[in-house]
């Protein structure tokens, strides 16, 4: 799609959760899915890389290929997950979804060797978030990859109409999370298979990249919707209101009940991949709590070095210059 270009009649819409991780975007995504007309499906760039390969566990505690809901996703949008079509999807991905690769995803140019890749990949992400619409009866898909390069591809997809919910947390509270060692992934299967964990330096860079990226997406005029983590789990419902809005789904208090102050209640099988352990709750409720132990536990040196490497966006965000930050 074209630099402004509005979205074509009848365009799916994917509300998009862009940022760095550790930031609150698999409980955000679970509970956007709640709202009447969404489907929320997690990390759909997973689908690409270890979903596929390891064959991982969907949030309802299926291994992908035995899930009914990707099976039938798969079935409608390429004949089932074993195909050609497939293979070649995975081939184009691996071509174009790295990060060297955002400024011509940006700028439409490129080689015609790499633009006939992307045309391939789009082909299928076409395919793929209209047979999770369908399946998933849904009118709008919540995608929670959180990935800036991901969010460029599916901007070049003509029949999405791409909406962006831009969710930040403050630099420190994310590298300090980024730290934890011992997290157990829980979607792999038959291993203990931890969650990464990043040094100061690295999340810092990383943070910056993933949140400049978004502003870029947004100066080139994709619709989008600036979050603050620590806002969100404070008081969920207005930004989950504020959010349905953007994205034309209901939020009047009615639809929106069953987020009780910080306790949220959710109902009904959940289909979605990757994220953090918050994806493989019981799915009863979710009780909001502002991960903050940054603020007492982070070393004084860590804390110095995000600072200073993060300082200019931490301030665009109003994260300097608060009391108690």
């Amino acid at each position: 799609m074209r630099r402004g270009a509005a979205a074509p009649s009848g365009a799916l819409k994917v509300l998009y959760i862009g940022g760095y991780g550790r930031s609150g975007s698999t409980v955000l995504d679970r509970i956007l899915g709640a709202v009447p007309g969404a489907v929320s499906v997690g990390e759909v760039r997973s689908i690409w890389g270890a979903v596929l390969r390891q064959d991982r566990l969907c949030a309802c505690g299926q291994r992908f290929s035995m899930c009914p809901f990707w099976t039938e996703v798969g079935a409608r949008a390429f004949g089932g997950w074993d195909t050609p079509v497939v293979r070649r999807a995975l081939d184009a991905h691996r071509a174009v979804d790295r990060h060297r690769h955002m400024p011509m995803l940006l700028s439409g140019r490129g080689s015609p060797a790499f633009r006939r890749e992307l045309g391939l990949f789009t082909d299928a992400l076409d395919e793929l978030y209209r047979a999770v619409a369908q399946v998933g009866k849904a009118e709008v898909v919540v995608d929670a990859s959180k990935y800036p390069i991901y969010a460029a591809i599916l901007r070049r997809v003509p029949s999405i109409d791409l909406r962006i919910v831009h969710l930040i947390r403050d630099a420190r509270g994310a590298a300090y999370s980024w730290s934890k060692e011992g997290v157990v992934k829980p979607d792999a299967v038959g291993e203990d298979t931890y969650m990464p964990t990043y040094r100061a330096s690295r999340a810092s860079t990383e943070w910056l990249f993933y949140n400049l990226s978004f502003d870029v997406l947004k100066a080139m005029h994709v619709p989008e919707i600036r979050v603050r983590y620590e806002s969100f789990v404070s008081d969920p419902r207005p930004c989950v209101a504020s959010i349905a809005r953007f994205a034309s789904l209901p939020f009047g208090e009615d639809v929106l009940r069953y987020i009780d102050g910080t306790d949220v209640h959710l109902h009904g099988t959940e289909h979605a991949l990757g994220g953090n352990p918050a994806r493989f709750g019981d799915g009863s409720t979710l009780a909001l709590r502002a991960d903050a132990a940054w603020k007492e536990r982070m070393a004084p040196g860590q804390r110095r070095t995000v600072t200073m490497l993060t300082a200019p966006l931490l301030l665009r965000y109003g994260y300097l210059g608060r009391r108690g930050r």
